[in-house]
């Protein structure tokens, strides 16, 4: 038997369930973020995200080191059902152009994650 479930309800549950908790420490930044605070730059990238026009069955693409911001990432496209092709930046470009050519992306994500604007490297591809 198979049925639905709605993933964002679903994800919202189960951190709601721990809201003051730390989810995830930031590295970078020496930040820990509760499950609160990671829920609300899931939904601050998701919001980005929509405003782009993305939709449920697009592709993204990500050339980008390990972040907070990537991990969010990951959980906005779950939430609008992207698929994500993501691409170590330490691969030289010809893995990179290789990568890149599997799956028609719609939108490429690099460097400072900027949700207004096309990754531009990549227009050299």
């Amino acid at each position: 038997m198979e049925f639905e479930i709605d993933t964002g309800n679903f994800v919202k549950g189960i951190f709601e369930h721990n809201w003051d908790d730390v989810f995830i420490f930031d590295s970078l930044n020496s930040k820990n973020y509760t499950y609160k605070e990671f829920f609300e730059l899931i939904l601050k990238i998701k919001n980005g995200l929509e405003k782009d026009e993305l939709k449920q069955g697009d592709t993204i693409c990500t050339i980008l080191p390990n972040s907070i911001e990537l991990v969010g990432l990951y959980f906005a496209a779950l939430l609008l059902q992207l698929t994500i092709v993501s691409i170590d930046p330490n691969h030289g470009i010809d893995v990179i152009k290789q990568m890149c050519s599997i799956k028609k992306c719609k939108k490429y994500f690099g460097h400072n994650l900027d949700l207004g604007q096309k990754l531009e490297q990549l227009s050299d591809l």
